[in-house]
């Protein structure tokens, strides 16, 4: 399969957008990434929304149990509404059942825990399946986990297959919190390896003594829509492992595509 992609699927928006429908989801997506919970004047400062049309949002919200109240400290969190939609629109993933399997496979070969990943339009991946191994210690993932899109080595996915302006690059760079310090220059100059290999691997960089291996899956368009990777810890693994790794990955990707599309 030709592994090149024309980058994270973008939603062709209406002509006219509605703005009270805009505003509601960017409070869901804010308050999703909150460190606590928030008062209206502070979420309505830090969106740009006036106070009154906030105010009115996450009551309706709250009512729709997307958002929670506390009346005590009248501040809004995140709602357990969000958490049922979210698995109903996982649920409908329909990839996940054909490469469990061999997911298992590569997964207690290697002892590592296997992920299948989804770029969702809210330039984030999302975990929408996970695979442990029978390893005694492994690392534990949560299906719904979110990451920004270009986290460890499913982000060098999206990188080096995307045709994604380097200016847009950069900024989408600048929102990983990476535990490792690298420089963004350092970050490109990796990318002709994984679009050679077909896979890509994380040395600790996201996750201090994690490494992570990953690998595309393209859509009909020859854009990513999915990724599989495999995290375990450091140290673990030898340099020839991890390239066995991405390997198997590179292999079963290749075949959910060629299912698929």
């Amino acid at each position: 399969m030709p592994r090149k992609s024309k980058g994270a699927e973008d939603l062709a928006g209406p002509k006219q957008l509605v703005g009270s429908i805009v505003h509601a989801i960017a409070i869901l997506r804010y308050l999703s990434e909150a460190d606590e919970p928030l008062s209206v004047t502070a979420i309505a400062k830090a969106l740009q929304i006036s106070p009154s049309s906030c105010y009115n949002i996450v009551r309706t919200l709250v009512s729709e149990g997307l958002l929670e109240f506390d009346s005590g400290r009248k501040t809004y969190s995140i709602g357990l509404g969000t958490v049922e939609l979210a698995s109903r629109a996982l649920s409908r993933n329909d990839i996940f059942p054909f490469v469990r399997q061999r997911l298992e496979r590569i997964a207690n070969e290697h002892e590592l825990t296997a992920i299948l990943w989804r770029v969702s339009h809210g330039r984030r991946l999302v975990v929408v399946g996970v695979v442990e191994s029978n390893a005694d210690m492994q690392i534990a993932v949560k299906v719904g986990y979110r990451v920004p899109l270009l986290s460890g080595g499913v982000g060098r996915c999206i990188a080096a297959f995307s045709e994604m302006p380097k200016s847009e690059m950069r900024t989408e760079f600048d929102r990983v919190r990476n535990q490792r310090a690298v420089s963004f220059e350092d970050y490109v100059g990796e990318l002709d390896a994984v679009r050679a290999n077909g896979w890509a691997i994380d040395r600790g960089t996201f996750k201090s003594g994690v490494f992570s291996v990953a690998s595309p899956i393209f859509d009909e368009r020859g854009a990513i829509s999915l990724c599989i990777s495999g995290v375990m810890l450091a140290g673990e693994q030898s340099d020839a492992a991890l390239d066995r790794i991405g390997m198997s990955f590179r292999d079963l990707a290749d075949s959910v595509t060629r299912r698929s599309f």
